[in-house]
This record gives C-alpha cells, structure tokens and sequence, in this order.
C-alpha cells in the first residue's frame, strides 16, 4: 500500500516536471503570475493555478468600495 502511494507521488511529479516548463514561459507573460509567485509559501504551481481559476481580477472589482 505504501509502495502504491509512493509509486503515485512519482507519478505526480513527472506530470509536474513536464508541464513545469510551460509553467514558467506563462510567469514570463503574465505580470500577476510574476507577482504572486514570490509570496512566500505559493510559488509557480499555486500562482499559476490562481490566476487560471479566477481569470482577470479586474472583473471582480474593488469589493470593499462595494459594500
């Protein structure tokens, strides 16, 4: 069971590994990927996955100034 799973996490990290480069050519297109990449504790995968799930952040606009 244990091998099973460490069989898994391998995996993952080759599917990682292969799209990394990709990952990386969009930071360099994308300013918001740059930006949020640096946070301590995101790096590429998280930023990269955010900015994919929320698309453009201006659609969301300032909701603060809309309560």
């Amino acid at each position: 069971m244990l091998r099973e799973q460490w069989s898994r996490l391998d995996d993952l990290y080759g599917q990682i590994a292969e799209i990394e480069p990709g990952m990386r050519e969009w930071r360099g297109e994308d300013f918001v990927i740059k930006v949020i990449s640096v946070m301590p504790g995101v790096g590429l995968l998280i930023a990269t996955a955010a900015v994919a799930m929320t698309g453009d952040a201006k659609a969301f606009g300032l909701g603060a100034a809309k309560v």
